[in-house]
C-alpha cells in the first residue's frame, strides 16, 4: 500500500522548535507581484558568524521570473522550505506512530522512512514546493547555462544570496554536481549571473539537508562545527532513537548539520559513518517492525536455453527536461541517476529505463552514497553486449591521513589550519591549486582528510574516495 501525505501548517514544529529558529517568517511573492524578493532585514545585516535558518517554514523564495509557469505558485507554493519541513496533516491518521517514534524535529527523508516502516506503507511526502518534490529537489525549476554547464538561479535566500540548482561549471560545458559545498550548502564561485565575480551562494542537492542548513557569513566556508554552534538550543539537546526498515541509530532532532554520509551526530556519538537507519550498499528494508528479516537467495544466472521472455526490451529515452538541456541518460551523474531512477513515475513513463536498470547495482554509485531502489522492468542486455565477470568490490572507505607538505612542515603548519588560511579568501582559486587539482598533491595525497572534509577528496577511476572515520 502506498500513501501520499500532504503537508500543512507548521503545527508540530511550533510546539517543538525553539522560537529563536522559527520567529522569522518570510512572505514570498506570488504570481502577479512586481516587487522581487530580496531577503529579510535581519539576515541581510552582515555577520561574521554562521547563522541558523528557520527549521520549518521559508528559508528562500523562488524568483519572480520562474513563478508564472507553475499553477501552484501562490502563497507557500513559491517558498523554498527549511530542512525540517516534514509536517504531516491528519489527511491520514498515523496512529501507528504513537509510541513508535516522534517525527517532530526530524527531516523530511528520515520522517518518511520512519512512517513508512512503522505504518507498513510506502509513504511519499509531497507538497513542499511548486514542483511537488518530496525531497526539496525542485526538478521542474532546474535549468542549465548552456555555455558553462552551471545550474541557473532558482531563488533568493532570506540573507539575499542566490539559490541555484545542483551543478557547477566544467571546462567541457556539461557541468557536474558540486562536491565542495560547505555545511550550510553554500560555496564560493562564479555563477551565470555574477558577471565573472566570485560570490557566495547556495545550491540545491540530492542529499540532506537538500536546501539550506544554515546561513553562511560569505567570508569563509562554514564547517560542521560552526553549523552546530549556530543552533545552541537544538543541536546536541534532543537525541532520539530512530528505527526504519534498514536499522536503528541515534538522531539529533532539529539539527540540520549533516556530514557527507547524512549523519547529524557529533563525532563522539557515531558508531559508524553511515547512520544505521539509512539504506546502504548491503541493506534491504525490513517488511515491518514485527516480522523478522527474510533473506531470499539470489537467483542463479539462467542457462543459454532460458526463456527469452524473462527480460523486458528497454529503451534509454531521456525525459523532456534532459532533451531540452541536450543531456542523455548515460551522461547523468550519480546524484542525478539516483534522484531520477528512484522515482517510479519516471521509469513507468519509459525514461532512462536501461540506465536506471544497469546502474542500480553499480558499486561505485552505491559506495558514493547514491544507492536507490529500482522499481522499473528487468531489462534485457543491450544488443551486442555480454555480462562480464563482476569486478572486485571497492572498499566502502579508504584510510586517510593529513600528511603535510614540506612547505607546511618547514613553517610548522598543519593541513587544517593551512587550508583554512586560503579557502576563506580565494575559494575558487584554492581548489585549482590544492587537493585533487594539484598533480603533486594528488600523487602523494597530501592533506587527504582535510581535502575530503572540504568536498575536494581525491578520486580513483573518477570516483571520490570516501575517507574512513
Amino acid at each position: 500500500m502506498k500513501t501520499v501525505v500532504a503537508l500543512g501548517v507548521a503545527i508540530f514544529a511550533c510546539l517543538h522548535v525553539p522560537e529563536s529558529v522559527t520567529a522569522i517568517q518570510a512572505v514570498c511573492p506570488t504570481r502577479g507581484d512586481t516587487e522581487p524578493f530580496r531577503g529579510i532585514k535581519k539576515y541581510l545585516e552582515k555577520s561574521v558568524k554562521t547563522r541558523p535558518v528557520p527549521l520549518s517554514g521559508t528559508v528562500a523564495c523562488i524568483d519572480l521570473d520562474l513563478l508564472g509557469a507553475f499553477p501552484k505558485s501562490d502563497g507557500n507554493g513559491s517558498a523554498i522550505f527549511g530542512p525540517m519541513e516534514n509536517l504531516i496533516t491528519k489527511k491520514k491518521d498515523f496512529a501507528c506512530m504513537r509510541g513508535n517514534g516522534d517525527i517532530r524535529g526530524v527531516d523530511t527523508y528520515v520522517a518518511e522512512l520512519m512512517v513508512g516502516y512503522q505504518c507498513k506503507t510506502e509513504v511519499t511526502i509531497e507538497g513542499l514546493d511548486v514542483c511537488e518534490d518530496k525531497k526539496h529537489n525542485f526538478d521542474c525549476l532546474r535549468a542549465t547555462d548552456m555555455s558553462s554547464g552551471h545550474s541557473l538561479r532558482i531563488g533568493t535566500a532570506l540573507d539575499g544570496r542566490g539559490v541555484y540548482g545542483p551543478n557547477v561549471a566544467t571546462s567541457d560545458g556539461l557541468g557536474k554536481a558540486a562536491t565542495d559545498l560547505d555545511a550550510c550548502g553554500g560555496r564560493f564561485g562564479v555563477t551565470p549571473d555574477s558577471n565573472g565575480k566570485t560570490v557566495y551562494y547556495y545550491m540545491l542537492r540530492d542529499r540532506l539537508p537538500f536546501t539550506i542548513g544554515c546561513f553562511g557569513n560569505g567570508i569563509k566556508r562554514a564547517t560542521l562545527a560552526e553549523c552546530r554552534q549556530a543552533y545552541p538550543l537544538t543541536c546536541g539537546i534532543g537525541y532520539i532513537d530512530v528505527t526504519t526498515g534498514y536499522g536503528s541509530d541515534v538522531y539529533d532532532t532539529d539539527c540540520p548539520c549533516y556530514d557527507s554520509y547524512g549523519s547529524n551526530l557529533p563525532e563522539r556519538m557515531k558508531t559508524s559513518p553511515r547512520p544505521g537507519f539509512f539504506p546502504g550498499p548491503t541493506k534491504e528494508p525490513t517488511a515491518s517492525p514485527t516480522v523478522a528479516p527474510t533473506y531470499v537467495p539470489t537467483e542463479e544466472t539462467p542457462s543459454p536455453t532460458a526463456n527469452p521472455t524473462q527480460c523486458t526490451p528497454c529503451t534509454d529515452e531521456p525525459n523532456p527536461f534532459l532533451k531540452n538541456n541536450n543531456m542523455t541518460c548515460s551522461t547523468l551523474t550519480f546524484a542525478e541517476t539516483a534522484g531520477l531512477c528512484r522515482k517510479k513515475q519516471f521509469t513507468d513513463q519509459g525514461y532512462c529505463q536501461m540506465t536506471c536498470f544497469e546502474r542500480r547495482l553499480d558499486e561505485n554509485l552505491i559506495n558514493s552514497g547514491f544507492s536507490y531502489v529500482y522499481n522499473g522492468p528487468s531489462c534485457c542486455p543491450r544488443a551486442g553486449t555480454f555480462s562480464p565477470t563482476p569486478a572486485p568490490l571497492p572498499p566502502a572507505c579508504v584510510p586517510c591521513d593529513d600528511r603535510a607538505t614540506a612547505h607546511m612542515r618547514k613553517n610548522n603548519q598543519e593541513c587544517e589550519t593551512y587550508l583554512d588560511t586560503f579557502f576563506p579568501v580565494v575559494e575558487e582559486e584554492a581548489w585549482e591549486i590544492f587537493c585533487e587539482n594539484n598533480r603533486k598533491w594528488r600523487e602523494r595525497k597530501f592533506c587527504a582528510r582535510s581535502c575530503y572534509s572540504r568536498g575536494g577528496g581525491y578520486t580513483k577511476n573518477d570516483v571520490v574516495e570516501v575517507c574512513c572515520e
